[in-house]
């Protein structure tokens, strides 16, 4: 705090710079839940991040076919983007 004098960004410059880089957040978001989840860290069945969730399988019935994973993955995308 010291380095910069005590300088705190106000509402404004915090929500452009959201806005500005709005691509790098979805791509950091995301590169965070893969890495969670292959650390082991997260299993995956609910992710939230700033408020958003994805839906998770509830039954073991239900099986997860790679078209529906990546469309579950788009889903995520939007969210992550709102």
């Amino acid at each position: 705090m010291w380095l910069i004098n005590r300088l705190k960004p106000d509402f404004k410059t915090i929500a452009d710079f959201r806005k500005d880089n709005k691509p790098a957040f979805i791509a950091t978001c995301r590169a965070f839940v893969q890495f969670c989840r292959t650390a082991g860290l997260i299993a995956g069945d609910l992710v939230a991040i700033d408020g958003s969730k994805s839906q998770a399988v509830a039954s073991s019935r239900r099986h997860t076919s790679l078209q529906r994973l990546k469309l579950q993955e788009q889903k995520l995308d939007k969210r992550i983007a709102q």
